[in-house]
């Protein structure tokens, strides 16, 4: 079961705002949905649903990103409700020519599944440990 997903983008100026060369807040949430879904999808690989809906979102920004920064977006499957999945997403920054990264941002997105455009239970579980 794909339960994690990683993926990473440059600010580039088309993700800055009139506050340049600061990213505009659409843009990155945008980022950080597209990588939530992703994991959804592949997650659904598993199941009967073929596909899945942004419901709702919650979360921070702990701090600005600007153009050259490198995002790196860590997606992980944190809960399984009967129609829905509920993915962590958390965003790191590592500024251009600095080593190391800081938090950024962190969020919960959940969706709901769905077959054949109708809300359907997906039938899955999350592995006891």
């Amino acid at each position: 079961m794909n339960l994690l997903f990683e993926n990473s983008f440059t600010v580039l100026p088309k993700h800055c705002n009139y506050h340049y060369p600061m990213i505009f807040g659409g843009a990155f949430f945008a980022e950080m949905d597209l990588a939530a879904a992703i994991t959804v999808s592949r997650l659904l690989q598993d199941s009967n649903c073929d596909s899945a809906v942004t419901h709702k979102f919650e979360g921070e920004f702990l701090s600005a990103a600007e153009c050259g920064d490198i995002i790196f977006l860590n997606c992980e499957i944190v809960e399984l409700r009967k129609k829905a999945v509920v993915v962590e997403v958390i965003a790191k920054r590592e500024k251009r020519a600095k080593k190391g990264q800081d938090l950024i941002a962190k969020a919960k997105f959940v969706f709901v599944t769905k077959k054949n455009g109708e809300f359907c239970p997906h039938g899955l579980e999350l592995e006891k440990n």
